[in-house]
C-alpha cells in the first residue's frame, strides 16, 4: 500500500520595505559633465561639449612659459633700465614676493592681480604652493569725464 505523504511549506515573513517611486531611466542616466539643464537633447548635449573641448583645446595651445631671462629683458625695455640694473631690482622683488607667499600672506598688486596660496605641500626639496589669482577684466577706455564737461 502506497504511504501518502504531506508536505508542510513554510514560508519565511517577507520584510516590509518602503515602497520607492519608480524612476524613469531618462531621469536615472548620468549627464556628462559640464552639460547644463538647457542641453536637454542629446545634440544640444553633443555641441555643448564639443564647445567645451575647443576652448579646453584653445588655452592649452596659448599656455607658454615665460622665463626670468625674457621678464628682465622686458623690464629693462619698458623701463629704460640696463639689464643689470633691472635684474637685480627683479630678483630683489620676486624674492620679497616668494617670501610673503611662503607665509600665507594674501597679495594684492594691481596689474598683476589678488593672489592666494589655495594649497601648500612640502615634496622632496621643494615646497609646492598652488595659488589662485583673480584679475579684473579689462574694460573699455571710457571718456575722460573732466574733458568733456570742460568742452
Amino acid at each position: 500500500m502506497a504511504r501518502a505523504t504531506t508536505t508542510k511549506t513554510t514560508s519565511t515573513p517577507k520584510r516590509k520595505t518602503a515602497a520607492t517611486p519608480k524612476r524613469s531611466t531618462a531621469a536615472t542616466k548620468a549627464k556628462p559633465r559640464g552639460v547644463t539643464k538647457d542641453a536637454a537633447t542629446p545634440i544640444a548635449a553633443a555641441s555643448q561639449a564639443v564647445t567645451s573641448a575647443e576652448s579646453v583645446k584653445k588655452s592649452s595651445e596659448v599656455t607658454r612659459e615665460l622665463k626670468k631671462k625674457e621678464l628682465v629683458e622686458r623690464v629693462a625695455e619698458a623701463s629704460g633700465l640696463k639689464k643689470s640694473q633691472a635684474r637685480a631690482a627683479l630678483e630683489e622683488a620676486l624674492g620679497i614676493l616668494g617670501d610673503a607667499l611662503a607665509k600665507g600672506e594674501q597679495l594684492n598688486l594691481e596689474p598683476l592681480g589678488k593672489l592666494r596660496v589655495v594649497r601648500e605641500k612640502d615634496v622632496g626639496a621643494a615646497h609646492v604652493y598652488t595659488c589662485r589669482v583673480r584679475r579684473r577684466k579689462a574694460s573699455a577706455p571710457s571718456a575722460d569725464p573732466l574733458a568733456a564737461a570742460a568742452e
